[in-house]
């Protein structure tokens, strides 16, 4: 039985149906996939600036660590305790 057989034998209704139904189906699929695609590229875009807000602010707070740790190293390095303690 070849298709087009198979078409004529098909009722009126299923013949109407059918071109709207393949048309709905087709467009639902391509937003479907468009909008897949747009909040893929969007979270993406998201998690990149926060990695890097979360980088920064990393690298701050190293500075700010960096730093408190040289002014101790000044501070205990200028004690006059532990410069008798060392001179031998």
């Amino acid at each position: 039985m070849t298709i087009q057989s198979r078409y004529a034998r098909l009722p009126v209704s299923v013949k109407l149906l059918s071109p709207l139904l393949l048309a709905f189906l087709s467009l639902w699929t391509v937003g479907t996939l468009g909008l897949g695609y747009f909040a893929r590229n969007n979270l993406e875009q998201m998690g990149r600036r926060e990695i890097v807000d979360l980088a920064s602010m990393l690298q701050e707070t190293l500075k700010q660590r960096q730093e408190s740790l040289r002014v101790k190293a000044r501070s205990v390095s200028e004690n006059n305790d532990v410069i008798t303690a060392v001179i031998p």
